[in-house]
Formats: C-alpha cells, structure tokens, sequence
C-alpha cells in the first residue's frame, strides 16, 4: 500500500484512547440491604502503584474477553467525526510555512486565508498495551483521577476521509472549495516500541451510568513524540480520489487535472506526512486535543456487567470515591441468577430474587473498624488490592447455590439432608475461617427408628470453614473455581440437642428417647465432612484474572476479606 498524508485522521483517534482508560452487631442496628451505599455488598479498593494501574487496564481487558462484551481499547466508534481549522498559524515551523506556501503558489492559491475540513467515516483503533500512571482526587463534585497514559502497539484505521480544501485566491477574492478528496481505508500504525503519552484529569460521576468530564489534559509529551519522531508513525491507504478541479479568478476560469494534483501529493508525502506530524501536534496543545477529548466523553459508560457462570452474577457500581490521594474505593452491589432465569429473562431477573434475610445485622461502628483494616492493609502491607465481601452478599450466594442443589452431593455423603432453614455464614471473629451454620435433618438407621419414635432429626450443625479460589487445569486452561471447605466441628453436644434459639434453629433430638446414642451417629456421620469442600463453583469467565493468588480471611465485622498483590504482565 502507499504512503498518505492523513494525519489529520491520526490525531482526531488519539483523543479516542483518553476516555478509553478512563473501574456480630445488635439487631436494632442499620440493615445492610437498607443502605447498600454505606454497606456495600462488594467495597474494592485499591493502592494505585505502577503494577496496579497496568494490571487493572489487562485484567479489565481479559474480563470483558471472557464475557465477549467489546474491549474498549479495541473498538469501533461508527458515524462521522469532522474537524476544521485554518491552515497557517505563525507558530508553525519554518519547513512547514515553506511546503505549503510552496502548494499554495503553484496553483495561485493564499493559503494563509485557506481552511481545511475533515470528515472522517468509521473509526476503528486497536492499543495493544496501555501502561497508565493514576492519581485519585477528592473532587468537589464526586470522584476525580490524574492520570499520565502511555499507549503503545497502535493501530488506527477508517472507511474513508473526506478531505474538504476551501482556498482564497492570492488576489484577494473570497474564498471557494477547491478541493474534496476521498482518501479510501486509510491506516495509521506506530512502532511497537513506541509510546504515545498524554496527562489528562477526568471527573466521574455516578448516577445511572457512568458519567466521564474532561477537566484538564496536557498534551506536551503526545506533541513532542509526534514532532521529533516521525519515523515510529506509518500512515498508507487504498486510494485517493479527487474529482477535476476548478479555479475561478473573476472572469479567469481555469480547471486543474486531478490526476495531476494526485500525482505531487505521492511525489511529496514523505514531506507532507512530516509537516501534517509537526502542524497537528501543535494542534493537540490547543483546542483539538480537548475538543474530542470533550466529544468522546459526553457518552456515558455502563456501570454494571453480568458474568455468565454456573450462576450467573450481576455487579453494579454504586459510588467510586478517593480515599486517601493514593487509594481507590469502589462500592459495588450484587445480584445472583441461575443460567435459566436469566436465559429468559436477563438482567430482570435480579428483581425477584430469594432474599435469605439477615441473621445478623451489621453496624456502623462495625463496618468502619472494617474500613480501617483495609486501610491499614493497603499502606502497610504488601498488597495492593482488596474485595471486602459482606457477610450478607456470601449468605445470598449460598442460598442461590442451595436453590441450584449444588450442596446436596457433599450432604448426602455425610447422611444428611437441609432443612427449612437451610445454611448461613457468620463472619464475626478474625482469622481465616467463618462459621458455618447448617439447619441439617438426619435420617436414622431403619434399626433405631422404632426405638426413637422418629425417622428423622432434624438439629443444627456449626463448623468452621475457610473460603478461597483454586485454579483447575480443564483441557489445558486455569480455571478458577471457588471453594467453601470444612476445616472442623463445633457442634456440642448441647447444640445438637436444644439447638441455636438466637438463629432460629430448632432442634428434635431432645425428645427422642436415645439421644445420647444418636448424638454421636450425628458426630460420627457429620464428621465426614471435616476436610472436605462442601462448596465448588466453577467459574470459567474469570479465567486469567488472578483470583488464585488472593488471601481470604474474616475481618470479625461481618465482613470477608480477599488481599491480592497484583503484578503487570508487561509484553
């Protein structure tokens, strides 16, 4: 393919790639799902540093992958983009003043009172790596980030340009269109090696979408590279078409074959890709780079994304907010639907969910004690992202997983059936492990039930369990799958026998007549289950996101805990 003169279109797709980078407590106490703001289901928060920032640019790239939702940073923006501008200004550089008066004599044009117009039709662009800097800001207005970007291994490409010449005649007379050329799939490509580098100050607000304002941007680094390394940008292209041309002077008509015009361009587009480079990154520090900055921005973004699984989860960002001038906080709500509820009904099906209830309710002393733990994790340690997961949130998860009878293959192993009450989660001491509580019925052997007067028990087991993600190898891929396993019983005697009336959950085996020979069948039986995962939930669409590598453990404030240090993989 040959060489065109088309950066104009190069610079109008930078602007692109900006907003492309810019995510135990007394029962009278505030119920979580009563302020999901102040009690977020999911509060991600994070330490910006130079291995996050890259990370969560890859990472957001393989989620979206996984859930074949588009990667905005290999995209297609449809419809026509325009720019328009004059021509000479006296800051442009003496080669360049030189080239195109040089133009603008041959064919008697003032090319000082000249403007150009371009319609560009179809943008597509690809950035193979984006490598961000951020800094989080307490904006008046809600959620400000600074941020240095670096993009590199780009490629840029349109249907057609439209490239619009009005010209004014040296002598004087008011200027004509003198040329409309069509440039057909024009491309820009830069260098792998290269990086393309801009500041910009983005507010974002949240409200039904999230909502991007561009309040400051530095182009200067972008400028440099493109006036004093042309070479690392290529620019080619199917065809030029340019229609006959004709000057009108007066009465002094004179037509210009365009094969003519066609013919200088090739002759000069090493020259005139060089002067377009300079002119337009002078441009950048102006009005062009902010004003599509502006344009591309104005579209609010999707605040929430549903990943399809053996339960299909839903995540809707709530509030983002800037904790510290270092840290991030994301507030994050969650939704739960089998692959058949939201086969037929999508998102809607959210709406009608089973609600376990609380057990507990969580207070607000509770969930800041909570925060400063994160915190403290975050500036002290070495890890530099942290889920904080309620209790509220596991405990919908399970009730989800019980509709979908994945509990029953593990229970059923140890003799035991659920009951009404079903299984919860209590997050209310720290350490590794949370407390499970299981509303279980036991079936007695045939040989004691004439003897017990019952066919079966039902009585409450508590065990104490760690929660955390495992990849498995399926067909030569890492998949992660979520795990609740049993670490070991606490349920006594006395539990077995009078229950947990606290929770609500009962127990027959004080009536029966041997109970102290079916408590320990019970203790035998559900014993079984120590060592083993009560839970698996596989989940293929967070391949490739890390999740293997987090520690999970419970904050003692209702609250799950997963601290991962994120590393960019760099290519």
């Amino acid at each position: 393919m040959r060489r065109a003169w088309i950066f104009p279109v190069f610079s109008v797709f930078l602007t692109i790639f900006a907003a492309a980078s810019v995510l135990a407590a007394p029962r009278e106490e505030l119920a979580l799902d009563r302020n999901p703001d102040f009690f977020p289901d999911i509060l991600l928060q994070a330490k910006h540093d130079a291995d996050l920032n890259a990370f969560i640019v890859e990472r957001l790239r393989t989620l979206l992958k996984n859930n074949s939702v588009s990667d905005p940073f290999n995209s297609e923006i449809l419809g026509m983009s325009s720019v328009s501008h004059e021509i000479l200004r006296d800051k442009l550089d003496a080669d360049t003043k030189q080239l195109l008066v040089g133009i603008g004599n041959i064919f008697r044009i003032d090319m000082k009172r000249s403007r150009f117009n371009y319609a560009i039709d179809g943008i597509r662009y690809r950035i193979g790596r984006i490598v961000p800097q951020v800094c989080p800001l307490k904006g008046p207005a809600g959620y400000e980030a600074s941020a240095d970007l670096s993009f590199y291994d780009i490629e840029v490409s349109s249907k057609e340009v439209v490239i619009t010449l009005r010209v004014a005649p040296l002598s004087g007379e008011a200027p004509f269109e003198l040329v409309r050329a069509r440039i057909v799939n024009p491309k820009v490509v830069v260098k792998k090696d290269a990086a393309l580098s801009f500041s910009s100050k983005i507010e974002v607000k949240t409200e039904e979408k999230l909502k991007f304002h561009q309040k400051d941007s530095t182009f200067a680094d972008l400028r440099d590279f493109l006036k004093y390394n042309p070479d690392a940008v290529d620019l080619t292209y199917d065809d030029i078409v340019i229609p006959p041309i004709v000057v009108q002077a007066g009465v002094r008509r004179t037509e210009i074959e365009s094969t003519k015009l066609k013919a200088f361009l090739l002759t000069q587009g090493e020259s005139i890709k060089r002067a377009l480079l300079r002119f337009f990154a002078d441009r950048l520090t102006e009005d062009l780079g902010d004003a599509f900055l502006n344009l591309i921005l104005q579209t609010p973004v999707r605040n929430d994304l549903w990943i399809s699984s053996s339960i299909y989860s839903g995540y809707q960002v709530k509030r983002i907010e800037a904790v510290d001038g270092v840290q991030t906080a994301m507030h994050i709500s969650g939704d739960f639907c089998s692959p058949q509820e939201y086969t037929t009904e999508g998102a809607a099906c959210s709406s009608h969910q089973f609600d376990p209830g609380q057990v507990r309710r969580i207070s607000e002393r509770d969930y800041a004690e909570s925060r400063l733990i994160v915190d403290a994790e975050l500036l002290n340690g070495d890890f530099n992202l942290i889920a904080s997961v309620s209790e509220h949130y596991l405990n919908r998860l399970l009730a989800k997983t019980v509709e979908l009878k994945f509990w029953d293959e593990s229970l059923a192993a140890a003799g035991l059936t659920l009951g009404p009450m079903k299984t919860f989660l209590t997050l209310d001491r720290y350490g590794t492990e949370g407390t499970l509580y299981i509303d279980a019925i036991y079936r007695l052997p045939r040989y004691l039930q004439p003897f017990a007067g019952l066919e079966e028990i039902r009585f409450p087991l508590v065990f104490r369990v760690s929660i955390y993600i495992v990849n498995e190898n399926v067909k030569g891929e890492d998949i992660p799958v979520f795990v609740v396993r049993v670490n070991g019983a606490e349920t006594s005697r006395a539990t077995l026998e009078k229950g947990i009336p606290e929770f609500d959950y009962q127990s027959r085996l004080g009536t029966s007549l041997l109970k102290r020979r079916i408590v320990k069948l019970i203790q035998r039986d559900a014993g079984k289950l120590i060592g083993t995962e009560v839970l698996r939930i596989t989940m293929p669409e967070l391949k490739g996101m890390g999740l293997s590598q987090a520690v999970f453990y419970s904050d003692g404030h209702g609250r799950a805990l997963g601290k991962l240090k994120v590393q960019a993989e760099l290519k």
